[in-house]
């Protein structure tokens, strides 16, 4: 009997010891457990807003992507009408081809550069026969923004001259 009174209190003492294990490890484990789960649960809903908040900046730098190439295309259009430099000799090409399908043939071309706006003051001297209205609509038309200042018009019986005074436009002001 005594063998059994003793294997009893084994027993119940080893019960007892499960249930201690148990309640520690339920009660630690299952505190920092479910404390560690609901950290978890709010940080996956944070993650969740956040990664919303990046698509949305995402899409709106495609967006803006896209609207900078499109402005790439205007630049570069604005950029032959007044860009930063300008190449008189290039430009003096262009207006001699105008003043030639106009009819007239440049004579004189005297470019002033003025520090103050950055644009030339060019004064033409041009000869023709035919009607100064076309030469000032193919100065006009030119790639480049071009103002006429003024004009003299020396009409003549077969040759007409004209002078005249025009400002060239730079992206350079200071």
């Amino acid at each position: 009997m005594k063998s059994i009174k003793r294997l009893s209190n084994s027993v119940r003492l080893h019960q007892m010891w499960v249930l201690c294990v148990f309640i520690v490890f339920v009660l630690f484990g299952g505190v920092l457990l479910s404390r560690n789960l609901y950290n978890k649960v709010i940080l996956i809903g944070k993650m969740k807003k956040v990664t919303v908040a990046l698509n949305n900046k995402s899409k709106k730098l495609e967006k803006m992507r896209n609207d900078i190439r499109n402005l790439d295309i205007k630049i570069s259009a604005l950029d032959k009408k007044v860009s930063p430099e300008v190449h008189l000799g290039d430009y003096m090409v262009e207006l001699a081809v105008a003043c030639g399908k106009s009819g007239y043939v440049l004579e004189k071309f005297a470019p002033t550069y003025h520090n103050t706006t950055g644009n030339y003051t060019i004064i033409l001297s041009v000869t023709g026969s035919r009607d100064p209205a076309r030469l000032t609509a193919e100065i006009e038309s030119l790639d480049r923004i071009t103002k006429i200042e003024g004009m003299d018009i020396d009409i003549g019986k077969s040759v007409n001259s004209i002078t005249m005074s025009i400002t060239v436009f730079s992206g350079n002001v200071l």
